[in-house]
Order: C-alpha cells, then sequence, then structure tokens
C-alpha cells in the first residue's frame, strides 16, 4: 500500500470522528440565519474576493444553505474551504452572534469519544409505555423501510418488544447472523467495527433503525451496535412469513439496488467514513449504470457535470493516447469537478471490465453538500489532496 492510502485512511478517520460529533449534538448552522455583531460593518477584514461576496449575502440574511444553492443556481462553484473559514474566523473574533454557531465550533474540538464497556444487560419495558404511533413513524422514515406497505408494517410493530438498557449493553455483534430489527426509541447507541481496526462509524439516536440488511437479506452484522447512554430499544423478531411476502412484491428489486449501492460506498476510500444518514441519502439520488467492456464513460475536454463510482469492475483513465491510471472498484471518478467552476474532463474514461457503476449528478451531489458545510469543506480539501498525487502520478508516467 502507497503512503498516501494510509494518509488517506487516517485523514478520513477524523473527518468521521468530528462529524459524528457534531450529529451526536444535533447542532446544525446550515439553516441558520446568522446575526452579526454592529461593529463588524467598522472592522476592516482581510478576506478574499469570494469571501468578501460570502460575507455580504450572509449579511443580507441568507442562510448558509440558501448561499450555496444560489451559487449553483447561477452554474458556478462553491469554495467550501474559504467559506468554512470564513465563518470560523467570524467566531473566533465574536462577530457571530447565534449561541447555535459558538456551539458548532466548539464540538468540533471534541475529538473523545466515550469508552465502551463490552457486557450484556437488558430488561423488559412494559409496551403500553410506548407511543406505538411515533415508533411506526421512525419506521416510516427510514430511507429503506418507508417502502414497506402497511400491510408489512403492522404486523412487524405488533411483534415488537420493548427493552431498557444501560450504557455498554451489546446489542448485536460484528459477524453474527442475527436477523432480527431494531429500533432506538431512546438514548445514544454506538456502531463500532471491529475488524480489521477498532473504529466508530456512527452515533444512532431516538428514530434510527438498524438491522434492516441482516432483517430483510440475510447479511451478517457489519459492526457491534453498543449502548452509551440509558436507552429504550425495540426489538422486531426476524418473520420469515413477512420477508417472503414483501420479497414476491415489486419492490423487492428497488430495496436490494438500494442496498447494494449502500453497501458498496461504505467500502469505498472516499465514503467509506462518511455518516450513515449521509450514504442513505445518496443512494437514493444517484443511478446504477451496468456497463459493458470498452464503453466509453468519459470523454477527454468534455464538460464534467457528475460523479462516478465504481461499484464493480475497473475503469482505465488515458490522456490522449497514453494510459495513465486504472480505477478500481470503490474508487471515484470527477469529484475534482463538484469543487471548480465549469470543470473540464482532463481525461478519458473506458470500461476496462463489465462494471457496475453508480452515478451522481453534481447538482444532486451540491444540494447535499448544502446541508453539510463541514462535511462539504474536508470532501474538498480530499478531492484536492487527491488531484495533486494524481497529478505527481501522471508527471512519473
Amino acid at each position: 500500500m502507497s503512503s498516501y492510502y494510509f494518509w488517506m485512511c487516517d485523514f478520513l478517520d477524523s473527518i468521521d470522528s468530528l462529524y459524528k460529533i457534531l450529529n451526536y449534538y444535533k447542532v446544525n448552522i446550515e439553516n441558520l440565519i446568522i446575526k452579526f455583531h454592529p461593529e463588524l460593518k467598522n472592522f476592516q477584514l482581510q478576506t478574499t474576493d469570494l469571501q468578501t461576496e460570502y460575507l455580504k449575502q450572509l449579511t443580507s440574511g441568507m442562510t448558509i444553505q440558501k448561499l450555496v444553492e444560489s451559487i449553483f443556481k447561477q452554474d458556478q462553484r462553491v469554495n467550501f474551504l474559504e467559506l468554512f473559514q470564513l465563518i470560523d474566523f467570524l467566531n473566533q473574533h465574536q462577530f457571530i452572534l447565534n449561541p447555535e454557531v459558538k456551539s458548532y465550533f466548539n464540538n468540533l474540538q471534541k475529538s473523545n469519544v466515550s469508552h465502551v464497556r463490552l457486557h450484556f444487560d437488558q430488561f423488559a419495558f412494559d409496551k403500553s409505555l410506548v407511543n406505538l404511533k411515533e415508533v411506526a413513524k421512525s419506521i416510516s422514515s427510514n430511507s429503506f423501510l418507508k417502502q414497506l406497505p402497511t400491510e408489512f408494517l403492522e404486523p412487524l410493530l405488533n411483534s415488537g418488544q420493548f427493552f431498557t438498557v444501560k450504557p455498554g449493553v451489546v446489542l448485536c455483534r460484528q459477524g453474527d447472523n442475527q436477523r432480527d430489527l431494531y429500533v432506538v426509541v431512546e438514548g445514544v447507541f454506538a456502531l463500532i467495527k471491529q475488524k480489521p481496526l477498532k473504529k466508530l462509524l456512527a452515533f444512532l439516536t431516538a428514530g434510527q433503525v438498524f438491522g434492516e440488511m441482516g432483517f430483510f437479506l440475510n447479511h451478517e452484522r457489519t459492526a457491534d451496535v453498543v449502548v452509551q447512554t440509558d436507552g429504550i430499544v425495540m426489538l422486531i423478531p426476524y418473520n420469515e412469513a413477512i420477508v417472503n411476502e414483501f420479497f414476491k412484491t415489486e419492490l423487492k428489486e428497488k430495496f436490494e439496488k438500494q442496498l447494494y449501492i449502500q453497501k458498496a460506498l461504505q467500502n469505498s476510500e472516499f465514503f467509506k467514513y462518511v455518516p450513515i444518514e449521509f450514504l442513505t441519502s445518496l443512494s437514493l439520488k444517484g443511478e446504477l449504470r451496468k456497463i459493458e467492456k470498452n464503453e466509453k464513460i468519459i470523454s477527454e475536454n468534455e464538460l464534467a457535470h457528475f460523479v462516478v463510482i465504481v461499484l464493480s469492475g475497473e475503469l482505465e483513465v488515458s490522456i490522449g493516447r497514453k494510459k495513465v491510471k486504472t480505477i478500481h472498484a470503490g474508487e471515484i471518478q470527477g469529484e475534482i469537478g463538484l469543487f471548480t467552476k465549469k470543470s473540464q474532463r482532463v481525461a478519458s474514461v473506458i470500461a476496462k471490465t463489465n462494471c457496475d457503476l453508480f452515478v451522481i449528478s453534481y447538482s444532486e451531489m451540491q444540494q447535499m453538500l448544502s446541508f453539510n458545510l463541514y462535511l462539504a469543506k474536508e470532501l474538498q480539501y480530499l478531492a484536492e489532496e487527491r488531484l495533486k498525487f494524481d497529478l505527481k502520478l501522471m508527471a512519473k508516467k
């Protein structure tokens, strides 16, 4: 493995830890109208031209999300690094008055997660004390499970068992073939991958569902789920009859495709530590394409307007007649165009083998990034670093 590969893994690990903390504390500034200190207008800011324009829009009452969307509608690109640095600077110098913004940046400083104690202890809970309508709402809002018709959802709810759980309880272990489905009713639960290296993947909170891959597709558990705070969980026992009936419906193909895409994205070095919620939304926005060997995917000098993620197979990249590299399963192509103005393709890409590709347009990706300023900033940095690495690689060819 190259040193760049290990650097990228470490870098993505830091993104993951910080982003999960933001998600845990539920601090969101993208839809916030930022209030500025009156003295800001008298302060001589050392800003770039882009930052000056961003600040003009923000001081007029535009939210970060609306600012990003308006720039994309003008067929321009947002420099998320400069936008983030601007807001960070204004916060540090107390020109921003919103306490939510202060909390947002304060939480970025917290990179430690609570110690996990692996033991099992659970207590039955009175079902009558739980609002089943709220639980049903949580299940039906899950990106995958919301596809379930009422005739499937009702028997699942009726079979549910509720438990109070204490910190340290292990609900699932990586590698298990357990097929039960879980709904978090109260509390915070950590999703932890134990192999090949121990890593925190996500925090699950009230309303989130886990175990759907095992329940519907008999996939083994991909991570441990460990309780972090006192909580309540709903366990829905595996029901073979319901699953068999579900897979007789027209929803089977769509459901399996979404799970396939999400799992493939999680195995990508670029996306593997990105929050699960983001990947779920991503899998619903893009398009799965099956490509034949030698089929052209991208032409050199054409205007870039989509990102390609290789789910299976290999792509070959050429500049002119010169072959410069091979793109393998899990790798991404075209992400740098998300952050540059009207980017032209610098290389041609063809299918070296039969491939499954996940294609998502810049407009869809940009809209999602408008809700995730920190993540957008980090992905831009990573894309630019990847570009530098690729240019060095091509120069040696």
